[in-house]
C-alpha cells in the first residue's frame, strides 16, 4: 500500500493470514501443509487449547516467508495433516502476535469490514491496519512496563512506526467509523506517542510531515478529538 502512494516502504519477512471459517476444507488443509513442507518450515506451533492460532518459521528454503502466522476466531476449523508434530507456542510470543487482539470481536469484524482484493489475495487495509498496530502497541507497552524482561523493545517500536508511516495513506477530511472500543485505543495510543513522535523520528521514517499535522489526521479520521 505504501509503494503504491509512492511512499517508503518496508519489506516484511513474515505473513499474519486470518483464516475465514466458511472457506476452509480439506482441500485448503492439503495445499496448506504441501507448503509447509515444501518450504521446510522447522519450527511448528499451534496456541493454547481453544484458539485456532498456528505458527510456522525458520523455513529450509529462503525463498519461502520466514514466518507463517494462521489465525481463525472460531477454534478448530483448520484442517490438519496427520503427523503434524506441533509444539505449543510460547505464552509470551502467543501475547506478542496480533492475532491475540483478534479475540476481541470488534477488531475481527472491522478487519473484515476493511479488506481489499489484491493479485487475487484478500489484504488488510491502512483503516484496519492503524488500530490494530496501535492497539499492539498499547498491550506490548503495557507488558513491558510491567516486566521489563517480558517484550522486546523492537517489537513495540516497530508497531509506532507502522502507525506513523500508515498514517501517511490517510486522506485529509476523511473520516472512519469505528466502535466506540477502537476509537478508545486510537486516542490513547495517540495520546502515549505524543511525546516521541518529533521531526527527527519522522524524518528517519521518511516522513514529511509535520508530527501535529501527523497526529491531528490520526486523530480526525477515526474521530478523536485532542486532549
Amino acid at each position: 500500500m505504501l509503494g503504491e502512494a509512492g511512499l517508503a516502504a518496508r519489506a516484511t519477512k513474515d505473513l499474519d493470514i486470518v483464516l475465514c471459517v466458511e472457506a476452509l476444507d480439506a482441500e485448503f488443509g492439503a495445499r496448506l501443509w504441501d507448503f509447509i513442507r515444501l518450504g521446510g518450515y522447522e519450527v511448528r506451533q499451534a496456541g493454547e487449547a481453544g484458539r485456532c492460532f498456528y505458527r510456522f518459521a525458520k523455513p529450509s528454503d529462503a525463498t519461502f516467508p520466514a514466518m507463517l502466522e494462521f489465525f481463525a476466531r472460531e477454534p478448530g476449523h483448520l484442517p490438519l495433516a496427520e503427523g503434524a508434530h506441533l509444539t505449543p507456542v510460547p505464552f509470551e510470543q502467543a501475547v506478542q502476535s496480533l492475532s491475540a487482539i483478534l479475540l476481541d470481536g470488534d477488531y475481527y469484524s472491522f478487519l473484515h469490514a476493511h479488506a481489499v482484493r489484491l493479485a487475487g489475495v484478500n489484504v488488510v487495509t491502512e483503516k484496519a491496519l492503524i488500530p490494530l498496530k496501535a492497539r499492539a502497541w498499547l498491550d506490548l507497552s503495557a507488558r513491558k512496563a510491567a516486566d521489563a524482561n517480558a517484550v522486546d523493545g523492537k517489537h513495540i517500536t516497530k508497531h509506532r512506526n507502522d502507525v506513523l508511516r500508515l498514517v501517511q495513506l490517510l486522506a485529509d477530511g476523511e473520516h472512519i467509523q469505528v466502535p466506540v472500543s477502537i476509537a478508545a485505543d486510537v486516542d490513547q495510543f495517540a495520546q502515549a506517542v505524543q511525546g516521541q513522535v518529533t521531526a527527527d523520528l519522522l524524518g528517519q521514517l521518511d516522513i514529511a510531515e509535520a508530527p501535529a499535522t501527523l497526529l491531528a489526521r490520526l486523530r480526525s479520521c477515526f474521530g478523536v478529538t485532542a486532549p
